[in-house]
C-alpha cells in the first residue's frame, strides 16, 4: 500500500509537470528548438544517473527516497518563484522540463529498487504490474487536474504553473509519509561492500552489462529503441504545434492524449502485462517493444497527419510503459541486491537517454538541411522516420540474440547472490 500510494502521487506530479512544460515551450518558443532542450535534458539525465549509481548501493534506499522528496520539493518551489517573477519562458520552461525528467528518472527508479528489496522474484512477477496500475491512476489524476487548471487559470499570466506549488506540497507529504511508514517495514537488501571505492561502484554497473550476454544485447536494443521512440515523440509534438497555437489548447490536447494513453495502459498493465510475462517469460517478452515501435513508425509514415502521429505515439508509449518497463524492472530483480542499484541506474538512466541524444542530433540535422533548402521538408521527415525504422529492425535482431543467450546468461557468476555465512560455522564445539 505504501509503494502504491507513492507511485500514485509521484505519477500525478510528473504528468502535470510534463503537460505544463511541453505546452508552454511549444507556444512560446517552437517545436524545432525543443530538440536541443531534449538533448541537454538527456545529457543531464545521464549525469544524474551516474551520480545516483555511485551511492545508491552504499546507503539505505528508504533514507535516499526521503532526501529526494525534500530536494525536489525545494526545487519546485524555487522554479515557481521564477515563474511568478516574470522570468522569460525560454528559461523557465526548459528548466521545468529538465527538472521534471530528473524527477521522472530518479524517484521511480529508487521506488522500484525498494520494491525489489521487499519482494522476491516470484512476488515481483505478480505484484509489479499491479503496482504499475497505481502509477497509471495517478497519471489520470494528474492530467485531469492539468485540464481543469488550463480551463480555470487561462486568464492568469502564469497559467497552470500554479500547479508547481501543489506538487511541492505533495512531495513534502510524501517525505513525511516515508519517514513514518518505513519504520515498520523491514528492508532486506544487503548494501555494497564498505571497502569499495566510489569509481568501483560505477565500473561494477558497466562491467555487469558487458559480461552478461543477455544484458549486453538488451542494452544495444534499448539504445536503438531510444532513437526510434524519440522520432515518434517529436513527430507528434511538431504536428500538435502546427494544429494548436495557444497554450491552453496545447495543454488540453496533451492532457487528453496522455489520459487516453494512460487508460489504455491501465487495461494493458491490469489485464495483459502480468499474463504476458507469465506466458512469454523474460526470454520472449522483450520482442514486443521493437515490433510495436516499427508498426508505429510505419503508421506515422503512411498517415502524415496529427491523427497518425497521435496513434503512433500512443501505440509505442503504451507498449513501452505498459509491458516493456514492468517486465524490465522485474528482470532487473535477477541482479543481486548489492549490485542492483548500480545496474538499474545504468540500464534505466543511460540507454534510452543515449538513444534520444543521437535521435535529436539526427532529426536536427535533417531539419537544418530542410531550413536551408538543401532538402524538401517532406523528404527530411521521411528520412528521419526511415532511420527510426532501421533502428527498430536492428533492435528486434538484438532481442533475438538476447533470447538465444538467455539460458547461458542465467549461469553467469555475476547473477549469483552472495552466500550468507552460516551461524553453525561460527560455533566452536
Amino acid at each position: 500500500m505504501l509503494l502504491a500510494l507513492l507511485l500514485f502521487v509521484n505519477s500525478m506530479i510528473l504528468e502535470s509537470n510534463e503537460v505544463v512544460a511541453t505546452s508552454g515551450f511549444l507556444s512560446q518558443v517552437g517545436p524545432p528548438q525543443i530538440l536541443w532542450v531534449w538533448a541537454l535534458d538527456m545529457i543531464i539525465v545521464m549525469i544524474a544517473s551516474g551520480a545516483y549509481s555511485l551511492f545508491v548501493d552504499r546507503t539505505r534506499r528508504d533514507r535516499l527516497a526521503q532526501a529526494l522528496c525534500v530536494g525536489f520539493c525545494v526545487a519546485y518551489l524555487c522554479l515557481y518563484a521564477l515563474f511568478q517573477t516574470g522570468t522569460p519562458g525560454i528559461i523557465t520552461y526548459p528548466l521545468l522540463t529538465i527538472l521534471n525528467d530528473q524527477h521522472w528518472l530518479l524517484f521511480p527508479m529508487l521506488i522500484w529498487s525498494l520494491a525489489n528489496d521487499m519482494f522476491t522474484i516470484s512476488e515481483a512477477k505478480r505484484l509489479f504490474a499491479l503496482l504499475g496500475v497505481s502509477a497509471l491512476l495517478g497519471g489520470i489524476a494528474g492530467n485531469g487536474i492539468t485540464t481543469l487548471s488550463a480551463r480555470f487559470l487561462s486568464s492568469s499570466s502564469t497559467g497552470s504553473t500554479h500547479l508547481l506549488l501543489l506538487n511541492a506540497g505533495l512531495l513534502a507529504a510524501m517525505a513525511l509519509g516515508l519517514r513514518l511508514s518505513l519504520r515498520r517495514i523491514q528492508i532486506t537488501a544487503r548494501q555494497s561492500r564498505a571497502g569499495e571505492k566510489v569509481l568501483d561502484t560505477l565500473r561494477e554497473g558497466i562491467a555487469f552489462v558487458q559480461q552478461v550476454p543477455s544484458y549486453r544485447y538488451l542494452t544495444l536494443a534499448m539504445i536503438l529503441l531510444g532513437i526510434g521512440l524519440n522520432v515518434v515523440e517529436y513527430q507528434m509534438v511538431a504536428s500538435a504545434a502546427g494544429a494548436y497555437t495557444q497554450v491552453t489548447g496545447l495543454e488540453t490536447f496533451f492532457a487528453t492524449v496522455r489520459t487516453i494513453r494512460i487508460v489504455l495502459m491501465f487495461v494493458v498493465q491490469g489485464l495483459l502485462s502480468g499474463w504476458l510475462l507469465k506466458q512469454l517469460e523474460f526470454k520472449r517478452i522483450f520482442i514486443i517493444m521493437p515490433v510495436a515501435l516499427l508498426c508505429g513508425l510505419l503508421l506515422g509514415m503512411a498517415v502524415p497527419t496529427l491523427v497518425g502521429a497521435v496513434i503512433a505515439q500512443v501505440l509505442t508509449r503504451t507498449t513501452l510503459e505498459g509491458i516493456d518497463e514492468p517486465s524490465r524492472r522485474a528482470f532487473l530483480g535477477l541482479v543481486p541486491d548489492e549490485r542492483r542499484g548500480r545496474v538499474s541506474a545504468f540500464v534505466e538512466g543511460y540507454l534510452y537517454p543515449l538513444g534520444s541524444i543521437v535521435s535529436c542530433g539526427m532529426i536536427g540535422l535533417f531539419l537544418t538541411a530542410a531550413h536551408h533548402n538543401l532538402l524538401d521538408p517532406v523528404l527530411a521527415r521521411a528520412l528521419y522516420m526511415g532511420v527510426g525504422c532501421i533502428c527498430a529492425i536492428v533492435a528486434l535482431i538484438s532481442i533475438f540474440r538476447f533470447r538465444a543467450h538467455y539460458d547461458t546468461s542465467m549461469l553467469n557468476w555475476r547473477l549469483k547472490r552472495r552466500q550468507r555465512s552460516s551461524v553453525i560455522s561460527k560455533l566452536e564445539f
